[in-house]
C-alpha cells in the first residue's frame, strides 16, 4: 500500500512524466508538500478525522489535506507517538495558502514556508535549496536523488537497497 503524488503531464511521453514533474514536491522531516494528483495504490483508503484524510497501515499514520491549486500536504507519524488517529490529527495545525506561499507549523514546532513559484522551502527562517539533494531525509528513510540507494531504519533493524545489486 502506498500514496503517490504525481503531476500528469499530457504532452510528455509516459516514461518521462515522473522525471519532468520531480520539482513540485518538497519535504521537511515527516512533512511533505506536493502539487499534482494524489494516487492511492495497493488498496489504501483514508477516513476523515478532524478535517484531515487519515491513512493507516498497521501503526503507521499519514494525514493528508488538499489545498487550492492541487497542492497536497502529507504529514506522517505512528501510533507509538500518538494513542489514536484522533490524537494525531488534533496535534496538527492546518497549513495555509497565502498568495504564492504555503505556510505551516509542524508538530515539532518547526515553522515551514514554501514559495510556490520555485518550491523553495524555508524552515525556521533558514532558506533551503531546491530541489534538495535528498529524495528522502528523515529518521526512518534516507536516500540521495539519483543515487539508487535507499536506507530504511526502524528501532530494531535497518536495511539498505542499492539498485546496482539488482542489476548484476
Amino acid at each position: 500500500m502506498g500514496l503517490r503524488l504525481e503531476m500528469i503531464l499530457s504532452d510528455e511521453p509516459v516514461h518521462k512524466r515522473r522525471y519532468e514533474a520531480r520539482g513540485r514536491v518538497v519535504q521537511h522531516k515527516n512533512w511533505m508538500l506536493g502539487q499534482g494528483t494524489l494516487f492511492e495504490d495497493g488498496g489504501i483508503e483514508s477516513k476523515e478525522v478532524n478535517g484531515w484524510n487519515v491513512y493507516r497501515v498497521g501503526k503507521g499514520l499519514c494525514a493528508h489535506m488538499e489545498l487550492p491549486d492541487s497542492y497536497h500536504v502529507l504529514q506522517v507519524s505512528d501510533l507509538n507517538a500518538f494513542p489514536s488517529e484522533r490524537a494525531f490529527t488534533a496535534a496538527l495545525k492546518e497549513p495555509k495558502k497565502m498568495g504564492q506561499q504555503i505556510v505551516a507549523e509542524l508538530i515539532n514546532g518547526d515553522r515551514v514556508s514554501v514559495n510556490l513559484n520555485n518550491m523553495g522551502i524555508t524552515v525556521n527562517d533558514e532558506v533551503r535549496r531546491h530541489p534538495s539533494r535528498m529524495l528522502h531525509d528523515s529518521r526512518s528513510m534516507v536516500s540521495v536523488y539519483g543515487s539508487g540507494v535507499i536506507s530504511i531504519y526502524s528501532k530494531e533493524n535497518s536495511v539498505t537497497f542499492d539498485c546496482e545489486d539488482f542489476l548484476n
